[in-house]
């Protein structure tokens, strides 16, 4: 990182404007026109690359993924629940800007992540991601089982964040390898190339949440995780599947038989006759 890059990040906003309006002056001294001067800011931010700058998976994921990926094969040589947790807690680890990464255990013998951050860096992330900045905390829980996120267990995740977090975490993430129930193949519309027209299950249940707390929970699968050997990936990811709960948000929804009324049973019908 520059030295610019460095003392730009410490800046705070006046000074931050006082800079920008000292150069824009030495710029209009120079005998550029105020256009000019507008368009090259625009083509410098044009051209900022926030995800690649924020996010940079390192030899380790790398290596880790390959594991998974072989895993995925043999089904042999790992613990399958540690492999994932591992490989959520690096990518996390590849992000700049947290100073905090902390384990809770849920439930025996799985590990969730706390990631938070108070700094320019994290501030950038949190803004990329469309959360508020005092939503600087992050819950991250890891699943490498055959089946899909159950509509329980995403309502456990929502329940937490809600409970033990109510201010502090706008965002909640899944690490597993089949996505969560009543989510599209492939989890976003556009990659099975049928758009929902109703809402189901844990998909539901993402939508709900999002309506009455305006937090997040989504899911990354393998498909998710294969990209996160990218520079870059891991921001991008979570800011689409973010605006995806948006988008879903108007859908209508559709429940299950275990949502549907029926006759009481004959043990409780006989007090009501």
């Amino acid at each position: 990182m520059s030295l610019l890059s460095i003392v730009a990040m410490k800046m705070n906003e006046e000074q931050a404007n006082n800079l920008i309006l000292s150069t824009i002056e030495q710029l209009r001294a120079k005998g550029l026109t105020t256009g000019r001067i507008a368009e090259k800011f625009g083509d410098f931010l044009d051209g900022w690359d926030t995800p690649g700058y924020l996010y940079d998976p390192d030899e380790t994921l790398l290596a880790r993924i390959a594991d998974y990926n072989k895993w995925l094969e043999t089904q042999e040589g790992e613990d399958p629940g540690k492999l994932m947790e591992e490989i959520a807690c690096l990518a996390f680890r590849c992000l700049k800007g947290w100073d905090s990464m902390k384990s809770f255990q849920s439930y025996a013998p799985q590990h969730d992540l706390v990631v938070s951050g108070s700094s320019a860096k994290w501030d950038m992330l949190i803004e990329y991601l469309h959360l508020p900045q005092r939503g600087r905390t992050i819950l991250v829980e890891a699943k490498n089982v055959v089946d899909p996120v159950s509509d329980s267990q995403f309502s456990r995740l929502c329940a937490i964040i809600h409970a033990k977090y109510r201010e502090t975490a706008h965002l909640g993430v899944f690490f597993t390898r089949n996505g969560a129930s009543g989510f599209p193949t492939g989890q976003n519309a556009e990659n099975t190339g049928v758009r929902q027209r109703s809402l189901r299950d844990a998909r539901a249940t993402q939508v709900i949440f999002h309506a009455l707390s305006g937090k997040f929970v989504v899911v990354l699968e393998d498909e998710d995780l294969q990209q996160l050997v990218g520079k870059g990936t891991l921001p991008k990811i979570l800011e689409a599947k973010i605006r995806d709960v948006e988008d879903a948000s108007g859908l209508s929804l559709e429940f299950d038989e275990d949502g549907t009324e029926t006759d009481l049973p004959s043990h409780l019908s006989q007090y009501l006759s």
